[in-house]
């Protein structure tokens, strides 16, 4: 089956089948392309020059295409059926459907459980998209705490209606949506999950620390 936002579903990890990946409203091709031109130019100097400065320069791209990697490419929300999966900077956060009571857009995708507030940087409004959805007669309103509800008690948009909604609501909506109707298979999972992203934090943290022991043998 296919969705209007995603991909046709699909068997991912975990303990559910994958229903629909929420596309980032921005940045992620950008960064896409950042990583593979800086990570071209990193082999590129390091295969005419090896001295410590330049090393320093390539290690420097790197760390630059690692941060790109967390910031701009790692971030989505994926929605199974029996969890939303929310992929941040180097976390994962495993929401259960049947808690989760609310959504809405602001600078973030912000989706309410029982006892938190998890904040998914895939989707997000600029400060100006954010002034112009408060606005009355443009977009569902959710900024600012403006009907949040509505996400749920709203009519669900489809393919058809999605273009005159931001797609960002389209997404907060969506969302609710599932929260209903997968309720019953996510109650197995007790409570909403933090998983650390380890690979990617021990790659900032290894290529920073190198990238700082070269520079200081570099201006030696």
């Amino acid at each position: 089956m296919a969705h209007p936002t995603g991909t046709p579903a699909t068997r991912g990890g975990g303990d559910g089948d994958l229903i629909e990946k929420f596309q980032p409203s921005a940045g992620r091709w950008f960064g896409v392309v950042g990583i593979g031109v800086l990570c071209v130019l990193a082999v590129l100097l390091v295969a005419d020059d090896r001295s410590a400065a330049t090393v320093a320069t390539a290690v420097g791209f790197v760390l630059f295409a690692l941060t790109m990697w967390v910031s701009m490419v790692r971030p989505t929300v994926h929605a199974y059926t029996d969890h939303l999966l929310v992929r941040n900077l180097v976390s994962d956060v495993v929401v259960p459907w049947h808690l989760i009571r609310d959504a809405e857009v602001r600078q973030t995708l912000r989706v309410y459980s029982r006892d938190r507030v998890v904040n998914a940087v895939a989707v997000g409004r600029t400060v100006r998209q954010q002034v112009r959805a408060s606005r009355p007669g443009l977009g569902v309103g959710t900024s600012f705490g403006m009907g949040r509800s509505q996400a749920a008690l709203g009519p669900v948009r489809t393919a058809e209606t999605q273009h005159s909604v931001a797609y960002q609501d389209f997404v907060a909506e969506r969302i609710m949506l599932l929260a209903g109707l997968q309720k019953e298979a996510s109650r197995h999972h007790p409570s909403v999950v933090r998983r650390w992203a380890y690979v990617e934090i021990a790659a900032l943290i290894g290529v920073a620390v190198a990238f700082v022991i070269v520079l200081v043998i570099a201006n030696r």
